[in-house]
C-alpha cells in the first residue's frame, strides 16, 4: 500500500475542486456563463438594429426571475422580441421620410396584421405577415416619384433599407395592396367575386411595405 501526501497548495487546490462541484458552485457557474451569454446576444442585436431589443429572461421556467436564482442543473433563458424592433423602425423610418405639406400624408399610414388592421401601440401578435400601407388617394403618385421632397417614393425606400438591415430577422419587401372600405383585400379574395371584385382589387391597390417573420 502507498500512500501520498498533500502538501499545502495540493490540499487548497483540492478543495477548489470540491466546491466547485457544490450545488452552490454549480448553480453560481450557470448564473455567471448565462450573463456573459444574454449580454454577448445582446451586443450581437443591437450591432444589428441599432438600438436596444426588449427581451425577456426565463430562469427554471419562472420570467422575469433574477439569474442569480438558477438552480443546479436549471436553465436560463432569454428571448428577444426582435420583430418588434423591426416594425418600429419601419414605422419610425416612415415617418421621417414622408413628404409634408399639411401632415394628411404622415398622418395616413396603416399597419395590417394577418389582414387586420392593428390598433397604434398595442401589442403586435404572433403573425404571419405584417403590411404597412398609406391611403391618402395620391400615395401611388408619391411612390411614382411625383413629390419633390421624396423624389424615390417613400414606402420603397424604407422597404429597401429595412431588408438590407433586417433581412436575417424578416423578409421586407415593397408591393402593392388593395384596401377598401372593409379592409385589406386580397386578390385570391377578389376572384371568388367575379370581375367586378377583380376590377375593384386592381383599381384600390395602394403601396405597401410587406414583412413576413422568418
Amino acid at each position: 500500500m502507498s500512500s501520498t501526501r498533500l502538501d499545502p497548495f495540493e490540499r487548497s487546490f483540492a478543495a477548489m475542486i470540491d466546491a466547485e462541484l457544490s450545488p452552490k458552485a454549480r448553480a453560481a457557474r450557470l448564473a455567471e456563463v448565462a450573463r456573459v451569454e444574454i449580454e454577448r446576444a445582446r451586443d450581437i442585436n443591437r450591432q444589428t438594429l441599432g438600438v436596444d431589443a426588449d427581451f425577456e429572461v426565463y430562469v427554471d421556467g419562472r420570467q422575469g426571475a433574477p439569474v442569480d436564482s438558477v438552480k443546479p442543473g436549471g436553465f436560463v433563458f432569454a428571448e428577444w422580441d426582435l420583430l418588434s424592433s423591426v416594425l418600429e423602425f419601419i414605422g419610425k423610418s416612415l415617418l421621417e421620410a414622408s413628404p409634408y405639406l399639411t401632415g394628411r400624408y404622415q398622418n395616413s399610414f396603416v399597419m395590417f396584421v394577418d389582414g387586420v388592421e392593428h390598433e397604434p401601440g398595442a401589442t403586435v401578435p404572433d403573425a404571419e405577415e405584417i403590411i404597412f400601407a398609406n391611403v391618402t388617394p395620391y400615395s401611388r403618385k408619391i411612390e411614382r416619384g411625383l413629390s419633390a421632397q421624396s423624389p424615390s417614393g417613400v414606402l420603397q425606400v424604407v422597404a429597401a433599407i429595412a431588408s438590407r438591415r433586417f433581412g436575417n430577422i424578416a423578409s421586407v419587401k415593397f408591393s402593392y395592396r388593395s384596401i377598401q372600405e372593409t379592409g385589406l383585400v386580397s386578390y385570391g379574395a377578389a376572384r371568388k367575386g367575379g370581375r367586378d371584385a377583380i376590377r375593384q382589387e386592381r383599381e384600390t391597390r395602394l403601396p405597401a411595405i410587406i414583412v413576413r417573420p422568418f
